[in-house]
């Protein structure tokens, strides 16, 4: 559903019913609204690999439990925008817990703080983009 210019909010309760998913790819729409904590628990995304929502229209802050409820098995984690997106807040300790990531991109959107210490534990990270924020 990349660059699809869907518009309203995106029903992650129903797509937390497929266990399987692999990628979450959802760059370049209209999409608005926050992240549910919720979708994000032990059960759901068990096999997810890539998480993009870049150049949205999301407000709000990342989930706290994005990273630690869900096994850590993000290689990609993407929700960077052209000021699009307006996601604030500080970015979660849990980054430094996701041990396969390596790739995070969080640019231009509103984030505050310091980057957690636990960056440092990420031992096949490559990339990290937080520019503009």
């Amino acid at each position: 559903m990349f660059n699809s210019l869907i518009t309203g909010k995106f029903p992650f309760e129903d797509v937390k019913p497929l266990t399987s998913l692999q990628n979450i790819l959802l760059s370049y729409n209209y999409f608005t609204g926050s992240l549910s904590q919720s979708i994000f628990t032990t059960t759901t995304f068990t096999y997810l690999h890539q998480f993009a929502l870049s150049n949205n229209q999301l407000t709000g802050t990342l989930p706290s439990n994005i990273g630690i409820s869900s096994p850590p098995i993000f290689t990609v984690f993407e929700i960077a925008s052209n000021y699009t997106n307006l996601l604030s807040g500080t970015i979660p300790s849990w980054f430094g817990e996701m041990k396969r990531l390596n790739y995070f991109y969080i640019n231009g959107n509103a984030f505050t703080g310091s980057i957690p210490s636990s960056i440092g534990n990420d031992t096949n990270l490559r990339v990290i983009s937080f520019p503009i924020n």
